[in-house]
């Protein structure tokens, strides 16, 4: 399953990484983006990461579960205080969203043109700044 959008996770099919086999683990964890995609799709709540301290303070922990129509962050402290936040997730009923509808499809020939994302209206810029191919 892909979870992660930097590539980390990495699953230990026969347990020579992790001594633990099918067991996944993140293989370069000094490129973690720290977005908790694997934490929040996994789904036995096996992965628990630190947290930033200004959210959950030293020695705390923090599992989000992820349901259909919210995501709910249960923060555990040191002195075993737990507190539970719930917040919903879409705006729509899943898998409704329809992201590209009234847009026609990619021109993939204008890609290589540096100056067609600022000419159509998108963006504006001191096209002087592009260095000529």
């Amino acid at each position: 399953m892909y979870t992660c959008p930097h590539d980390l996770m990495k699953l230990d099919i026969d347990g020579s990484a992790t001594s633990h086999a099918m067991k996944a683990y993140n293989q370069e964890p000094e490129q973690c983006w720290e977005c908790y995609a694997c934490v929040k799709i996994c789904p036995r709540n096996a992965i628990e990461v630190r947290h930033y301290a200004d959210v959950v303070p030293l020695g705390a922990s923090v599992q989000p579960v992820r349901s259909s129509n919210s995501i709910t962050w249960t923060i555990k402290f040191r002195n075993g205080t737990v507190k539970r936040f719930e917040f919903p997730v879409r705006t729509t009923p899943e898998g409704s969203a329809a992201p590209y509808a009234g847009h026609g499809d990619a021109a993939l020939d204008e890609l290589s043109d540096h100056g067609t994302l600022f000419t159509k209206g998108t963006h504006s810029c001191d096209s002087s700044q592009f260095i000529e191919s």
